[in-house]
């Protein structure tokens, strides 16, 4: 009997004969960055929702007010907002005790529409105690600014460096109105832009007073031939026109 030819055909090699087995612990070392990552994420979002809740509750409990106890607070502004109006009529001229009669009508007011959620309105008297006390408070800084105004450009005229705080204080007034009596309708800013012109204007005066008295020297110095000194003083004030102009 003829013996049995011989196979040609060879078996390729397994590709996963030559591979390592990756073991829990390799796997675990290459997942655990992220997923504490993922724990630490998820507690910080558990806990913000908590405690926002708890504000949540805490807010709503503090509105909770029974009907007598808003209508109590809606009473008392109306009194007060009644007290202000007698003394507007009878005094021009309104005291700072006077000005804290609007302020807690206008208090009572808003605590009012947050217990009860009014509108209609509620709201719109919300807004008019608001807008009057805006008016009031604005037109007050406004009758400052203009008096420091006054006083700086008085002042100016004989000195300058004495005038520059009393501007600043007429700016400060006129950005206060801007950003905190919004509602009186006051808000100027061409004028504040105007102030502060001066101010820059008076600070920068001895500077350029100071380059224009150096140029006048280096003048002198030039034409009586002592040249290395003239090209110094010109060197001088060309540096304080440089800082005139980078300040300016």
């Amino acid at each position: 009997m003829p013996p049995n030819p011989k196979n040609d055909f060879v078996a390729a090699p397994d590709p996963r004969a030559g591979r390592s087995k990756v073991s829990p612990g390799q796997i675990w070392l290459k997942i655990r960055v992220p997923f504490l990552i993922g724990v630490l994420l998820a507690l910080g979002v558990a806990s913000l929702l908590l405690y926002t809740s708890e504000r949540r509750s805490t807010r709503q409990a503090e509105l909770i007010v029974s009907p007598e106890a808003a209508d109590a607070l809606r009473l008392r502004s109306l009194q007060l907002e009644a007290d202000f109006e007698k003394i507007r009529q009878e005094r021009f001229e309104l005291k700072e005790a006077d000005i804290a009669l609007l302020e807690e009508a206008l208090r009572l007011q808003e605590e009012y529409i947050s217990a009860r959620q009014s509108v209609g309105t509620d709201n719109v008297r919300q807004q008019s105690l608001r807008r009057r006390l805006h008016l009031i408070r604005g037109e007050q800084l406004r009758h400052d600014s203009d008096e420091a105004e006054a006083k700086a450009l008085a002042l100016a005229k004989t000195d300058e460096a004495a005038a520059i705080p009393l501007l600043r204080q007429a700016i400060a007034w006129e950005q206060e109105i801007e950003t905190k009596w919004e509602f009186s309708g006051l808000a100027d800013s061409g004028r504040r832009a105007r102030l502060d012109t001066r101010v820059r204007r008076l600070e920068s005066a001895p500077l350029w007073q100071k380059g224009r008295a150096i140029e006048a020297e280096a003048e002198k110095l030039f034409a009586a031939g002592k040249f290395a000194e003239a090209a110094a003083k010109f060197n001088q004030a060309i540096d304080c026109e440089t800082d005139f102009l980078a300040r300016y």
